[in-house]
Order: C-alpha cells, then structure tokens, then sequence
C-alpha cells in the first residue's frame, strides 16, 4: 500500500508537465542563451581596402547598422551578445571596444574564414565557426538592414523539439507543398541561359542561386520530392532568422561533400552565381528533413525608394538596398530620417550624432548666412530667419538632447524654444521661438547626411526645415517643407 501511494504521489507531480499548455512548455526556452549575429561591411571607410575582392554598393552605409541596433536593444533586450563580423576595424558610430565589450562584440571576417572575403554567402555557410568566439548555440542572424519592429520573446524564434533539444522556428511566410520540383527546374533551366552575363548582385542572379539551392536539395540531398514553395518562386526566407551551430556545421559538411562547386559557396573571395543562397538552403533542409516547425512573425522586405511611405507595423521589417542599383541621395535621406523615427533612442554604445551645446547652425546655401532669431528678441513669437554671420546671441543656438532622440533647439537670447508656428502641418509652415513646453513642435530629429551636414525634421509633421525658395539672403524667411535634400534644407553646426 505504501509502495502503491509512493507512486501515486509522484504520478500526480508529474501531471502538470504532461498535460502543460504549449506556452508552459515552450517557458523554458525564454532561460537560454540567444546572441545576435551581424555581417556588416562599410565601404565608405578609407581605411579598408581588399586587393582582389569586389565591392557592392548596397555595401556603403548609409547607417543601417546604428537604428537596426537600437531595434535589437529596444525590443529584444534579452540577447546575451550581439557579434559583428566585418573587415572593418570598427563600426564609426560607436564608441571604443573597451566601452562596448559588456554587449557588443567585433570579429574580423578574416578571423572567421582565414581569408579576406566580401561574399556573405562564405560568412553564411561558415557561421558554425562563432562556437570559437564564445557564440551561443542558438542564435540570431541579423543583416544592417534589417530591424525588430516590435518586443519580442525567445520563444517567437525558437522551441524545444520532441528531443528536448531547442532549435530553430523556420520563417517563411508563403505556402510550400509537394510537386514543385518541375516549376523550379524550369525556372532554373531559363536562368541558366544567361548565366554568363547575370551578375550576383541582380536580381536574376540571385534567383539563379535560390533555384541552384533548390535543385541541390532535389538531386544531390533528398533524391525524392521535398516540400518546396508552391506560392511564390521569387519569395525567400529572409533575417531575422534562428540558427543553431550544429545545425549549421551538417549543412557545411553536405555542402561541402556533395556539391561540385562547392569551394566557390564555402570559400569565395567576391559573391558568385556558384554560391547558394544561404537562407533558403538552411530552412528547406531543415523543414525537409526535420520536420521543423513553421513559426508566425515575418518580415517584409521594403526597398529604400519605399522606405519613407511605407507600413511598419510588422515585428520585423528590412529597409534594403538591393544590389548595384543608383540610389538618388533623396531616397537615402528619406529612409535614414525614417529609420531615426522609428528607432529615435540613442543607445549607451553610441557616439551622439551631434553633441549637446552652443552652436551657430549654419546654411549649406552659404557658409556666411545662419539662423538668427529676429532682433535677438526674448518675446514670444519671434521669428526665425536667414542672417549674416555677425557671432551675436541671435545667431546662438544651445543643443539639448531629450530622451526620446530628438534635440531641443534653444536660443541664447532667449531661453526660449525653436517652435513650429501652432504646429502647423501645411509646407510653408512658419518657424519661430516660443517659451518651452515640451510639445513635438519643439522637438527636432538632427539626422546627418553623408557630406557632413544635417537635416533638422520636426517630430510634429515630420517636415524638414528649410531655407524659403533656397534663397541665401538676408531677412529669408525659415520654414517647414517636404523633405527634398536640397541644399536649402541642409545645415552645420558650429561652435
């Protein structure tokens, strides 16, 4: 009887774990250790130059990295390490290593592959090398260009399997089903005939590597039908994405084993329509031949002309700039104001854009005419204009960083704020002081463009102030007006 009750007692402690709901059990993944993976490259640093390995310009920043890490550290604050593998010598915006080392973590890309490569596909396929450098089993993979748009848990990236083990959801967001393979042979098939002329940067030749993946899984892997996509061929997998080390070391050694251009995926120098194209590889041969689960949050891609119109109400979202296209400087100005809305708050690895204090903010229309509160007066409502350089306190201006990322502007001769007029939101909307009282008409993104000046956006109607009919005279009117990267509504600060 004894014996019988011992055994009662302890079938009824176990109940609750067998009969748990799903978010008790998944409970336990939100105590494991999840780090954050970058590859980032900056080809507008001086200081890094790599003979024999080519460039993209979708590899110059336009500073991705900086809001793509506030998004990390705002909504998923949970990382343990965020890792950036680079060629770099450092990321420009952020402060030294010392002062960064408790999160953020740099890794030379030579480091990792023992070569000097620009070839994301080379970093992909060999990111089972991080168990060196301290990584987590477990991770996420992050591109600059992709950004956490809302909180979320461990538990939306990864589960604990049937084995106990925690891996990976796959996040695909399209239908994928059996009998694809003819549609993807024939897609193949009629990329293939311009194989010679497609670059691995275009669109075509990306496909081309998405397809190549494709008929490897076919032929080379799984030698029957797999689960392909049955929606849309041109939709991939995209960051942020779960990965797992050991997951990562198979797929390089059946790679690595079974493919015949397989120095060309694993070890290349310069990207190449021989490499496969890595997302797609990790998660149709983890859903094929692990049955891994399908997770919920995905993230759409948005290219850079789109940046600024477009919805951001996914939890993950990529601003993209997509191989070798030439992007016009308004498309980029537009997105990094978009990007410093979305992810205003400065973390404490950063450098400020623009320090606090006293400034003279000069126009780019001409570098001897500056803002300058009408008649230096300390009343109410007097206006903001364009005036001759003459170092008086009309023309002072102090910088004072408030903690939602904008800046209060605030002149000397008054103590008063730099305001939109009734925060108005109609272009040609007049700009003038007005005592401080912490609305959004007195609040300023301060966003650097890429020739050293500033763009100043009001946070009330996310107009840009401006310099009337960009004429550089004395007494011109200031003004808020459509964002046009014209000179007329760029300036610099100078104490």
């Amino acid at each position: 009887m004894k014996k019988f009750m011992a055994l009662l007692v302890i079938v009824i402690m176990f109940l609750p774990c067998v009969f748990a709901h799903p978010a008790e059990k998944n409970s336990d993944v939100e105590n494991e250790e999840i780090d954050v993976v970058y590859t980032y490259v900056d080809l507008t640093d001086e200081n890094l130059h790599r003979d024999g390995v080519s460039t993209c310009k979708k590899d110059y920043s336009n500073e991705e990295l900086r809001y793509s890490l506030r998004s990390v550290l705002q909504n998923i604050p949970w990382v343990r390490k965020i890792f950036i593998i680079m060629p770099n010598d450092k990321v420009k915006f952020l402060k030294d290593k010392s002062k960064i080392s408790d999160k953020i973590v740099y890794i030379k890309d030579k480091d990792l592959l023992g070569f000097d490569s620009s070839s994301s596909v080379s970093f992909e396929f060999n990111f089972w090398r991080l168990k060196d450098f301290g990584c987590s089993e477990n991770f996420i993979y992050m591109n600059d260009d992709f950004f956490i748009g809302k909180p979320l848990k461990k538990s939306d990236f990864f589960y604990r399997n049937e084995e106990g083990k925690v891996v990976p959801y796959v996040l695909y967001g399209k239908n994928i089903d059996y009998g694809q393979y003819g549609n993807v042979r024939n897609y193949w098939y009629d990329l293939k005939k311009d194989i010679n002329s497609l670059s691995p940067h275009s669109n075509s030749g990306f496909e081309y590597q998405r397809m190549s993946t494709f008929m490897f899984l076919y032929d080379k892997v799984f030698s029957r039908d797999i689960k392909a996509p049955s929606e849309d061929l041109n939709y991939f997998p995209h960051n942020a994405l779960g990965e797992n080390l050991t997951d990562l070391k198979e797929i390089y050694d059946l790679v690595f084993n079974n493919y015949e251009h397989a120095n060309e995926c694993l070890f290349a120098r310069s990207r190449n329509n021989y490499g496969f194209q890595h997302q797609t590889m990790y998660c149709f041969y983890l859903i094929n031949k692990y049955n891994r689960k399908l997770g919920s949050i995905f993230g759409p891609y948005i290219d850079l002309t789109d940046a600024f119109f477009a919805d951001y109400s996914s939890s993950l979202f990529c601003i993209n700039t997509g191989g070798d296209i030439d992007y016009t400087e308004l498309d980029y100005t537009r997105a990094k104001i978009k990007m410093a809305e979305l992810f205003p708050e400065r973390t404490k690895y950063e450098k400020p854009e623009i320090s606090e204090g006293t400034y003279m903010i000069i126009s780019k229309l001409n570098y001897n005419k500056c803002l300058d509160i009408e008649w230096a007066s300390p009343e109410n409502c007097a206006n903001l204009h364009l005036f001759e350089r003459n170092d008086s306190v009309a023309q002072k201006f102090y910088l004072k960083y408030n903690f939602d990322g904008t800046y209060t502007i605030i002149p000397k001769c008054s103590g008063k704020a730099v305001d939109v007029e009734r925060s108005g939101s109609e272009m040609g909307t007049n700009i003038w002081q007005y005592e401080k009282n912490g609305t959004d008409a007195q609040k300023w993104y301060i966003i650097p463009d890429r020739q050293g000046y500033f763009h100043i956006v009001s946070k009330c109607n996310g107009l840009s102030l401006d310099v009337n009919g960009a004429i550089a005279e004395d007494w011109t009117n200031i003004q808020c007006w459509e964002i046009n990267d014209s000179d007329a509504q760029k300036f610099k600060f100078v104490k």
